[in-house]
């Protein structure tokens, strides 16, 4: 099919609420940034909490957008470029039968019109609006969006949508597929060039975003970062797991018995340093999406080579970006599954450490969707 596949189907490491943290010097900024606010606004103040003294700091929140535009949106995986507008549409927006755009052996599209007066004011007013589209690495194309649409996609064996007492032709009906598929509400991004690998996307009436990069395999996280992730409980509840699931492998390629050595780091890093995090996935043939244990990834946020917060847990999930939407110093976390959903990470500190974690990303504008559910495979994966 022509639809693009910028998003991996396997993956090798996965997503966990965790605890995270902020670090020294965003303190200050955050510091000066609430100060600043507070001379000409009453903005809404949450508690961060801030490790070793145990103070609490106060970090003024960004004002809603309003109808400013998207601050975020997920890019669809059809071509040309789409923005997925809403992640679980209504059918009753929808002004026409369903009808095949695409249908061929590895998986089909179908479209349905919108009655534009029938959306919501803030789905509505988004057309015509320019967004910027992102990789992981940044910028990588710009365009405007057009008109809404609906579409249902899925991928694999067209004649499994049907149960096997039904002719298979049945399966092609457009309505069968329809029903089967993951439905959206999309936009195609009018005069967007070259945006291969894009993820998401965002109103250029919006700040800019702060970027984190990925750097290369060799320049390795603090090993304060290691040590922080792996004393935590969550770390030695899986350890334990883990070398019980292996204890009776002969398999040669297997050549360690410890979750500690199946670690694997990455760094990601602001253009200008000031901001950094520490990625740490599985890697080895014991974890994998067909049989096997669950994979799973831990993060912590680096602070002068030390550590503020670190967090770990099991979830499908793989890192795909990092950035700082809100640019108040903590990162938000784009990650993806395998047949899973994506989803949109923010750090969540807390007053009792034991409550910091990662949680789904809470917008101002309620329309903004923060998960997307996988399109939907028919079929043998494994």
């Amino acid at each position: 099919m022509p639809r693009s596949t910028a998003l991996p189907l396997l993956v090798t490491a996965a997503c966990i609420p965790v605890a995270l943290g902020i670090a020294t010097h965003y303190q200050l900024e955050a510091t000066a940034r609430a100060c600043a606010a507070r001379a000409s606004t009453a903005p809404e103040v949450i508690s961060v909490a801030v490790p070793l003294p145990p103070v609490v700091l106060e970090v003024a929140k960004r004002p809603a957008t309003g109808s400013s535009g998207l601050p975020f949106a997920f890019m669809s995986s059809l071509q040309p470029p789409h923005v997925v507008l809403a992640g679980a549409p209504s059918e009753g927006w929808a002004a026409s039968p369903p009808r095949v755009v695409q249908d061929e052996p590895g998986g089909a599209v179908i479209r349905r019109d919108v009655d534009a007066s029938l959306l919501p004011p803030e789905l509505r007013e988004l057309a015509g609006r320019t967004m910027h589209a992102f990789s992981a690495s940044g910028r990588v194309c710009t365009g405007t969006l057009g008109a809404p649409y609906l579409v249902s996609e899925l991928d694999g064996d067209i004649s499994m949508v049907v149960d096997d007492s039904v002719d298979p032709s049945q399966a092609r009906d457009p309505n069968q597929i329809w029903q089967a598929g993951r439905r959206t509400l999309v936009a195609e991004l009018v005069g967007a060039d070259n945006c291969k690998e894009a993820l998401w996307a965002r109103d250029i009436a919006l700040p800019e975003p702060v970027i984190y990069t990925q750097q290369p395999e060799d320049d390795l996280p603090p090993n304060a970062a290691r040590r922080a992730i792996t004393a935590l409980p969550e770390f030695t509840k899986m350890a334990d797991q883990f070398a019980a699931e292996v204890s009776s492998w002969q398999d040669e390629p297997f050549t360690t018995r410890r979750l500690i050595d199946r670690l694997h780091p990455r760094r990601w890093r602001t253009s200008d340093g000031t901001g950094e995090l520490a990625i740490y996935g599985v890697d080895g043939d014991e974890f994998n999406g067909c049989g096997g244990m669950s994979p799973a990834w831990g993060a912590a946020i680096i602070d002068g080579g030390g550590v503020s917060h670190a967090f770990f847990d099991e979830h499908d999930d793989v890192v795909l970006a990092v950035v700082d939407l809100d640019q108040d110093g903590l990162p938000e976390i784009l990650t993806d599954g395998w047949m899973a959903e994506q989803r949109v990470l923010e750090p969540r500190l807390r007053s009792d450490p034991s409550e910091n974690g990662f949680a789904e990303k809470s917008f101002a504008r309620p329309s903004v969707s923060t998960k997307l559910e996988p399109v939907p495979y028919f079929g043998c994966a494994c």
